[in-house]
């Protein structure tokens, strides 16, 4: 193991304790997530029809429905099922960053844990937003194929599971689509740690790209899906004008320096090492991903929509927090010994916790 693994290594284990965390506050503050919003919404319709009840075909969100399903199945009393329900979100998310660990992917579990920090305070009391689960997903995803390519798996044997894992990941929320491609673009441009030569990377590459179309054709003309994505795939030069001046965009620039003001550090900090690096196609690749993910959310929310309920567009921007956070951890914090490294994280986590706390 390199010296830099090594840093890495022992950096993570902050994302660990804070995974952990905010499993043990979902179990403190279980009523305020289960009661809130759709949570129990969904829990009512699975014990009312004996059924999973995934909507909009996001088929990752699997994986907590079938708690209170297994629980009506097993007959269990329905405080002990709805307790288990609310407890199975960060429980799933702590597990992930689990596996993103035993797959020695320290860095991506430092970005997950900053993922659900960095821009979270309301939407976190949001459980059963499928965004939140399809962020573990896809580091589950870059974890277990990133350590298949590692040890040489066979082809036979990656691709079949890497379809299935990029398949949940993009089927559990479309937004997710941004931080998958942009991370799959990033690592390949840093070279270190990518364990694909030119013909499997392409290879890869090719199947991502198939599965997001895919993901296009099973959303209905008449879901809630589709009327979202309308404006992002019909749009003209002067929507992109339009866009970036819209009200969403403007709230989220007031709220990075306000409720979010660690975000804009951390980015700055990132670019700052990129450049001292002198990794102009990263530099660009994150700037230009940070730029389009505004001028997606300002197509997707024109108007006022969604701008008044925090915990609602706030979901919507905790994904690019993956941009935010990427040139952040594999560039600027090995410029620092472990010791400041991990102070700077603990401080930055701590602070956003008080935030989610104080929500």
């Amino acid at each position: 193991m390199t010296g830099s693994e090594d840093t890495f290594k022992k950096l993570s284990v902050t994302a660990l304790v804070v995974m952990g965390i905010l499993f043990i506050a979902g179990i403190v503050w279980y009523k305020e997530r289960l009661f809130f919003c759709d949570a129990a919404y969904i829990a009512f319709n699975i014990l009312r029809y004996g059924r999973l009840f995934i909507q909009e075909n996001r088929y990752g969100s699997f994986i907590t429905q079938a708690v209170p399903y297994l629980g009506a199945k097993l007959h269990l009393p329905l405080g002990i099922i709805l307790k288990g329900y609310a407890f199975s979100f960060n429980c799933f998310y702590m597990l992930a960053g689990i596996i993103v660990y035993k797959c020695r992917q320290y860095g991506l579990l430092l970005i997950m844990a900053l993922c659900y920090t960095l821009l979270v305070s309301d939407t976190w009391y949001w459980t059963n937003n499928e965004i939140h689960q399809a962020i573990a997903w896809l580091f589950i995803f870059y974890a277990v194929t990133l350590r298949m390519g590692a040890l040489r798996v066979s082809r036979w044997y990656l691709i079949p599971v890497f379809i299935l894992l990029a398949f949940i990941t993009v089927s559990t929320h479309f937004i997710i689509v941004i931080p998958l491609l942009f991370l799959w673009v990033y690592l390949w441009l840093q070279g270190a740690g990518w364990p694909w030569d030119r013909q499997n990377s392409i290879i890869l590459t090719i199947i991502l790209a198939a599965i997001i179309p895919l993901k296009l054709c099973i959303v209905s003309t008449n879901s809630y899906d589709h009327a979202h994505l309308h404006n992002v795939t019909h749009f003209s030069l002067s929507d992109v004008g339009n866009a970036a001046k819209a009200s969403v965009v403007k709230w989220f620039a007031y709220r990075l320096f306000t409720i979010y003001w660690l975000a804009p550090l951390v980015l700055a900090t990132g670019l700052f090492a990129l450049i001292k690096a002198r990794h102009k196609w990263l530099f660009m690749w994150v700037f230009a991903s940070f730029i389009g993910y505004i001028l997606v959310m300002g197509l997707t929310y024109t108007n006022d929509y969604g701008n008044i309920l925090l915990f609602h567009i706030e979901s919507e921007w905790e994904c690019i927090a993956v941009i935010l956070a990427a040139p952040f951890v594999f560039s600027f914090l090995p410029l620092l010994n472990t010791r400041y490294a991990t102070l700077l994280l603990a401080f930055i986590f701590l602070t956003r916790l008080g935030y989610i706390a104080a929500s």
